[in-house]
C-alpha cells in the first residue's frame, strides 16, 4: 500500500498513457503528473491554449492529466487519486473540476476502494446522476491495484461504461 498520494502518480501515470493509446490509436497521446501546477498553467506551458480556448478558466489542480491530439483537436483526460476509500465528497471535487475542464475522461482511483455511504448510494439506490458532468459523461469510478499497476476492472463504476 502506499503512504503518500504522490506514490500512486508514477504508476497510475503510466497505466493512464497505455489505457489511452489503445483506445485512441490514431492520435498523440501524452500523460503528465499535474499535481503540483495548476491546469490553466499546465496548457500554458504546453502550447495547448490553441485547442482550449476558455483554458484560463481551468483553475483547478488535477493529479494526473492525459491529452489526446487528433489533427486539429485536442481532448483532456483527468485522474485523482485518494488514499482513503472515494467518498461522495471526492466526487464533488472531481465533478467541480470536470465541469471545468470538460475533459472525454474523468476518473477517480483509490486502492481502498469506495466509502460505504457511497456504494449505497450508487449500488443500493442506483444514483449515477451524481456522477454526470455533461453532454452524456460521467466521471467514473474504480478500485487502483498497486500490486497489478492498473485498476480492478470490476470495480468499475457505472458498470459496462469506460471500456
Amino acid at each position: 500500500m502506499y503512504n503518500k498520494e504522490s506514490e500512486m502518480y508514477g504508476p497510475v501515470k503510466d497505466w493512464w498513457k497505455v489505457f489511452l493509446k489503445e483506445r485512441h490509436r490514431r492520435s498523440e497521446v501524452k500523460v503528465y503528473d499535474t499535481s503540483a501546477m495548476v491546469l490553466y498553467r499546465f496548457v500554458q506551458e504546453h502550447r495547448l491554449d490553441v485547442f482550449f480556448p476558455d483554458y484560463m478558466t481551468y483553475e483547478i489542480e488535477v493529479d494526473i492529466t492525459g491529452v489526446i491530439i487528433t489533427r486539429d483537436r485536442a481532448r483532456l483526460a483527468l485522474i485523482e487519486c485518494k488514499l482513503t476509500p472515494i467518498s461522495l465528497r471526492d466526487i464533488g471535487q472531481m465533478l467541480g473540476y470536470s465541469k471545468v475542464a470538460r475533459p472525454e475522461y474523468s476518473l477517480l482511483l483509490s486502492p481502498r476502494g469506495l466509502s460505504e455511504g457511497l456504494v449505497r448510494l450508487l449500488q443500493s439506490y442506483r444514483r449515477f446522476d451524481v456522477l454526470d458532468y455533461g453532454n452524456g459523461r460521467r466521471i467514473r469510478l474504480a478500485t487502483w491495484s498497486a500490486q497489478r499497476g492498473e485498476i480492478v476492472a470490476e470495480t468499475l463504476l457505472p458498470p459496462g461504461e469506460f471500456f
